[in-house]
């Protein structure tokens, strides 16, 4: 909840402020008087966006609001994953300790398949989308057949719900630029309202788009006499406003695509004791079988703060 009796909007153009007297929350109208200015208000030609400057409220007011955030499932969706594993009863008679170093054959199996496991959540955490039916997407417990809403899903789902052609940009097949970068990092302060001086920022990219990035001013790179290291390699970028980004590459991001994201605010775990369960299951014969099972969630608490650039090369 944004607006209520009391709440004071500045226009940016001019300065102009007005302050909230009525609100129609069933109809999500509202009623406001000049404040601050002597002018009165007039209506606007065009749709234009307010800065909320505050809130006035008197020591009488008995006309409280609730305010409250989305719910989780909004922002969470669990993802069931599973393996079944089957091997005959010779296994175990059988020993290749000797020739290929490994005491427990079975042991050794499930290791693999837990590796499979990681492999499936570290896609599922970034790339993961929710199921589009009936003419929406079914979030967290809608479905029974649920998936993680992964954290890089997120800015395409908000930009279908309100464009944002500055946080959320297509390339159009052009490789990332420093000048690119700076922009994307200017409008998600000025439109999205990222707070860059608080949390755990981070530029987040695939492998081809991280070599570009290194590729940055590599002309202006100087190495002292004592440096006999060839190549350049950055670390971290800074904007023209003096806030500083590291940069993090991960070979489950989708190639061409480059995120800014504040990992503070996202987050990824296993529901309470389903951090890989293995499962005997019952037999017929002489096999035997496991079933390996986990579930998981993946939480995006500002999902419109996940700035996304798409459409750079997806190869060097």
């Amino acid at each position: 909840l944004h607006i209520q009796v009391g709440t004071i909007l500045e226009r940016p153009s001019d300065g102009l402020q007005m302050i909230c007297t009525v609100c129609d929350y069933a109809n999500l109208t509202a009623t406001f008087a000049a404040h601050g200015n002597t002018g009165a208000l007039s209506s606007d030609n065009a749709p234009v966006e307010y800065d909320i400057i505050g809130h006035a409220t008197t020591d009488a007011n008995e006309s409280h609001v609730p305010s409250y955030l989305d719910l989780s499932w909004r922002h969470a969706g669990t993802q069931r994953m599973t393996e079944l594993f089957t091997y005959d009863h010779t296994w175990l008679n059988i020993s290749p300790a000797t020739e290929l170093g490994i005491v427990d054959k079975v042991k050794d199996q499930i290791s693999a398949l837990t590796r499979k496991f990681r492999e499936r959540l570290g896609r599922s955490v970034l790339r993961g989308s929710p199921t589009y039916d009936g003419g929406e997407y079914k979030f967290g417990d809608q479905l029974e057949r649920g998936t993680m809403t992964g954290i890089l899903q997120w800015p395409r789902l908000c930009n279908a719900e309100r464009a944002k052609p500055n946080t959320y940009v297509n390339m159009a097949g052009a490789p990332v630029t420093a000048a690119a970068l700076n922009d994307l990092l200017f409008y998600g302060q000025e439109e999205e309202g990222c707070d860059y001086s608080e949390g755990d920022w981070a530029i987040v990219c695939d492998p081809a788009t991280r070599e570009e990035i290194s590729t940055f001013d590599d002309n202006f790179i100087v190495k002292p006499p004592s440096d006999h290291t060839s190549g350049a390699y950055i670390t971290s970028f800074i904007t023209r406003s003096g806030d500083k980004f590291p940069i993090v590459k991960d070979r489950w991001v989708r190639k061409g695509t480059l995120a800014v994201v504040n990992k503070s605010e996202c987050k990824w775990d296993y529901l309470q004791g389903c951090d890989v369960l293995v499962k005997e299951l019952e037999t017929q014969n002489m096999q035997y079988k496991k079933l390996l099972y986990l579930q998981a969630y993946a939480i995006a608490r500002k999902p419109r703060q996940i700035l996304y650039m798409y459409g750079m090369p997806r190869t060097k």
